[in-house]
């Protein structure tokens, strides 16, 4: 195992990634290769009677392991804010369980979305369903969870482990997946009603809704550097730096916070 040659590449990796808004290639096979070497380095045991040796061992051994977790981070910071955006990434860039991450977390959006428009035509008041994003992300993130777990399973089966896992897993997201679309039919029965209430009721609610749809932006003070993102608004943001400050959609923001990636500035 050539151990600079590999810690060159993942750091070109990783610096590539941190510098551009767009999420950079990693297939399968090359996730595979950096997993590999990040739990060769887990498991090494440095005991070198060279003590100069030793350090770079040393050396090496914790800055490969924080480039790897720092790119997957920064990675699904990429995927999330893409997804809260609806915009369409090449699949063949992510890794399996980044495109089935990716997929679920675009569905369980749409289904928010879907479910957020027509609760504001019919004047229903969604904050006692969802306070705040983070709360809708959450959802979004354990089924997304779910999926890889799957997928891992999956893995596992063919080296004949895990069986009884892959059950409960798939079991649990069919059940998720049918209860998805019994709600979707129940809600585009909905829009098929006809629509009885005065002309006043309808413009006064179209326009609770546009005001709605209106975007809330948070003041934030990064705490880490931070690569670029795609905002819900489609504006490019950052790359950012620690001590940056900067103005972002809620949205965006919030999973920022979520991820302690930033700190909210309150504003007197």
């Amino acid at each position: 195992m050539k151990i600079e040659n590999n810690y060159e590449e993942l750091y070109a990796h990783w610096s590539k990634e941190f510098s551009q808004t767009e999420i950079s290639v990693l297939p399968q096979d090359l996730f595979e290769n950096y997993k590999e070497i990040y739990n060769y380095f887990q498991n090494l045991s440095i005991e070198e009677k060279d003590p100069l040796k030793g350090d770079i061992l040393r050396e090496y051994k914790e800055n490969f392991l924080f480039l790897f977790e720092d790119l997957l981070k920064m990675r699904e910071l990429k995927i999330l804010n893409s997804a809260l955006a609806l915009k369409q990434i090449v699949m063949y860039h992510l890794f399996d369980a980044e495109q089935i991450f990716y997929r679920q977390l675009v569905n369980a959006i749409k289904g928010f979305e879907k479910v957020k428009r027509i609760s504001a035509l019919q004047g229903i008041d969604m904050s006692a369903q969802y306070e705040s994003a983070e709360e809708a992300i959450s959802e979004a993130l354990e089924v997304s969870s779910e999926d890889a777990l799957a997928l891992e399973s999956k893995k596992n089966k063919k080296e004949g482990v895990g069986q009884d896992f892959e059950k409960k897993i798939t079991d649990k997201i069919q059940t998720r997946k049918k209860e998805e679309v019994e709600e979707a039919e129940e809600e585009e029965e909905k829009e098929k009603e006809p629509e009885r209430e005065p002309l006043k009721e309808k413009k006064k609610k179209k326009k609770k809704a546009k005001k709605e749809s209106k975007l809330e932006y948070n003041l934030i003070r990064f705490l880490k550097n931070t690569p670029a993102l795609v905002g819900v608004d489609l504006i490019n943001y950052g790359p950012f730096h620690k001590e940056d400050i900067a103005f972002l959609p809620k949205v965006n923001a919030e999973i920022l916070l979520i991820e302690k990636f930033a700190e909210k500035i309150e504003l007197s």
